[in-house]
């Protein structure tokens, strides 16, 4: 742990500070609990979905066919991105595509941050070590931490831009598997975030992995209530059948399309009717009843219902067929492919909660646990799940300043 000193004309204080993002970054923390962690799902859609072309709604969490639950990682860890103990194993460095007899080991960076490389010791020349950044995907090596007979390149501090959100410790297979590396730089190796090196500290993170029964949708949130952690569901998913389905509006049969209406006693119509998102795998929402036009769903605040639009020569139906023969062809399309196994699904925010859903015993411990780190705080999740929380952060009053 960091020695820190208070000069006699200051007063350091502690302040709690609330983060948000997908990713946090806090430069001022010190070292204790959090007051406070959310967690947000997350539902998305990869292109306009239609009857013709399905798209699948997809929510947050990776799917554990052992255990039946859906995992979220999540790290909290200090400044040092480098984490010795996992490259001291070298069946963690992978071998390199683009340099024969090199291997590599990814490191997290996040996106758009500058990225400051140091270790500690000032190394003699022909040590037999080669060793670099890469900061692209198979790319070659862009700055050299030190190569063993062009000492020129050598540079123990430097601050660099990756392209994307790794960068790669690219190694010598030999210096990996003698220990060389490790023993030289790897052992005090600092990769941090930030416009230029700081002093060193060792890696400290605390992995852990969130569990739930069911996929997180945008709607459902991780809390803590009354002492126990959990997660909040918002939101229901439906297979629309054809008794679910009730007439339109007088005008839902004009046309070359026909709607109907799906009645959703606890659907969020309401209030905020256009900003909240109903989600459907055939049809793409656009906001209310009103702007419905072929292959859309929209919402009807007075029915508390939904409205799916689905064209005619979808439906099998001609346009000029009476509204009777048009709801019936239209039942039957909804009902043939649920009958099928490939259903209408909608998916929607609930005005009252649905359940919650307390978190199993060893991962409360391990929330409990979750604490900031002095001076650097950094916060990820593996499905760029939104987070709200709530530590404590520096507040110094006074002349003076804090020393390590």
């Amino acid at each position: 742990m960091l020695k820190r000193m208070l000069h006699s004309a200051q007063t350091v204080l502690t302040k709690p500070v609330t983060l948000t993002g997908t990713e946090i970054i806090e430069t001022e923390t010190v070292n204790a609990k959090f007051d406070d962690f959310k967690m947000y799902g997350k539902t998305t859609q990869d292109g306009e979905p239609s009857p013709d072309n399905p798209v699948e709604i997809v929510n947050a969490g990776k799917y554990n066919e052992e255990t039946g639950r859906y995992e979220i990682g999540c790290v909290v860890g200090n400044k040092n991105l480098w984490d010795k103990e996992y490259a001291r194993d070298v069946n963690n460095w992978i071998p390199s595509i683009k340099q024969s007899g090199y291997s590599e080991i990814p490191v997290y960076v996040g996106t758009n941050n500058k990225v400051s490389i140091s270790y500690k010791d000032t190394l003699s020349a022909g040590l037999g070590i080669f060793a670099g950044v890469v900061i692209y995907e198979n790319g070659g090596i862009y700055s050299w931490l030190y190569h063993s007979t062009e000492t020129n390149l050598n540079a123990k501090e430097k601050t660099i831009t990756p392209v994307g959100d790794y960068i790669w410790i690219r190694c010598l297979a030999n210096n990996i598997n003698n220990g060389s590396f490790m023993q030289y730089i790897g052992n005090d190796l600092q990769i941090e975030i930030a416009d230029a090196p700081t002093d060193f500290v060792s890696h400290q993170s605390q992995p852990l992995t969130l569990t739930s029964p069911v996929p997180l949708t945008k709607w459902d949130k991780l809390v803590k209530r009354d002492g126990v952690w959990g997660w909040s569901i918002w939101s229901k998913k439906r297979h629309v059948i054809a008794d679910n389905l009730m007439s339109g509006s007088w005008n839902s049969c004009v046309g070359s399309s026909t709607a109907m209406r799906l009645i959703i006693d606890d659907c969020v119509i309401i209030t905020n009717v256009y900003k909240q998102y109903t989600y459907c795998n055939i049809l793409s929402f656009v906001g209310n009843i009103h702007n419905i036009t072929d292959g859309t769903i929209g919402t009807c605040c007075y029915y508390q219902s939904l409205y799916m639009r689905i064209p005619n020569d979808i439906l099998g139906v001609s346009d000029d067929a009476t509204q009777s023969e048009k709801e019936t062809a239209y039942r039957a399309y909804v009902q043939g492919k649920y009958d099928n196994g490939k259903p209408i699904i909608v998916q929607y925010p609930t005005s009252t909660e649905v359940a919650f859903l307390p978190l199993p015993d060893e991962e409360q411990v391990l929330m409990n646990s979750l604490q900031s780190y002095y001076p650097t705080t950094i916060i990820r999740n593996t499905d760029d799940l939104e987070m709200e929380v709530t530590m404590k952060s520096l507040n110094i009053l006074g002349g003076g300043g804090i020393s390590s």
